[in-house]
């Protein structure tokens, strides 16, 4: 009995450490339930990291490296054998499936803050009637 209560008590501070480092939760939030278990937070979480990274200065490299990903690749080119097929701007673009417009869309019109904190609400809003 003992064992199966360490155990769980592990996998609750692993799945807890994950969510503070990697979602950036905050401490405060972290033992009352508050903002990472509503549906749609994660995704509200990413849309609005990719709004970040789109209006930083093109010379960023982090900006060089989603618009480089955004341009058509080669046709030759293909994905080496064990990596995985979905990423990070597919998955934004699977986020983006309910409203209606794809990835390179959403580039443009995170450009604008105001309008860009519009489409990530509707998108989370979309995501939380769909659950």
């Amino acid at each position: 009995m003992f064992y199966y209560y360490y155990i769980i008590i592990t996998i609750h501070f692993f799945i807890s450490s994950i969510l503070l480092c990697v979602l950036c939760v905050r401490l405060r939030n972290k033992y009352n339930n508050i903002g990472y278990r509503k549906p749609g937070w994660v995704k509200s979480l990413r849309l609005s990291f990719f709004g970040h990274l789109a209006r930083t200065a093109p010379e960023e490299d982090h900006h060089r490296v989603i618009a480089a990903t955004l341009r058509p690749s080669r046709a030759e080119w293909r994905r080496p054998v064990g990596r995985p097929r979905t990423t990070w701007l597919r998955t934004i673009d699977d986020d983006f499936q309910s409203l209606n417009f794809r990835v390179h869309t959403a580039w443009r019109k995170a450009r604008n803050r105001d309008i860009w904190h519009q489409v990530v609400s509707t998108a989370t809003l979309h995501s939380e009637v769909r659950q």
